[in-house]
């Protein structure tokens, strides 16, 4: 499961492929997720208010996150199609639905600015990305471990 030492999350057994290439894909994953984490719990302002170190951090954090997800899921969906994973349409479908939740939240928060970066939406991006990891490597990716890393002779 995820691995929590003061809220750091780890890369555990449990949530590995077993392809390299996807592996190294998650724990990069899982370092903007604690990059984010770490600024996000720093925040000691009142009234709900970030300062500007909060604010670049969401920023930040979201700019890494929709450029893994176009590197990671173009990669992971090249993977599953060579290996012929039966439910990749499945995968492929929330691979589209999870880049589209980061782009509604980027433009949200930077672009048209109908919601501000505050204590409220650092918590609800900490919490989003924690389910990130579980609900997509977790449930999702874990369900064509025997397809991209097949045990055999």
């Amino acid at each position: 499961m995820i691995g929590s030492e003061d809220d750091m999350l780890k890369l555990t057994q449990d949530m590995m492929v077993g392809h390299p290439i996807i592996d190294a894909d998650h724990k990069k994953l899982i370092s903007i997720i604690n990059q984010f984490l770490v600024t996000a719990k720093t925040c000691k302002t009142l009234e709900g208010e970030v300062d500007g170190q909060n604010e670049a951090a969401m920023h930040v954090t979201l700019k890494q996150l929709i450029t893994y997800t176009h590197e990671h899921f173009e990669r992971e969906e090249k993977i599953q199609r060579e290996c012929m994973y039966p439910y990749f349409d499945m995968h492929a479908k929330e691979h589209r639905v999870l880049k589209a939740q980061l782009e509604e939240m980027a433009s949200s928060y930077f672009i048209t600015k109908s919601r501000k970066v505050n204590r409220q939406s650092l918590n609800e991006m900490s919490e989003f990305l924690r389910m990130w990891l579980f609900n997509h490597i977790m449930k999702f990716d874990m369900n064509y471990r025997d397809w991209v890393c097949p045990k055999g002779d």
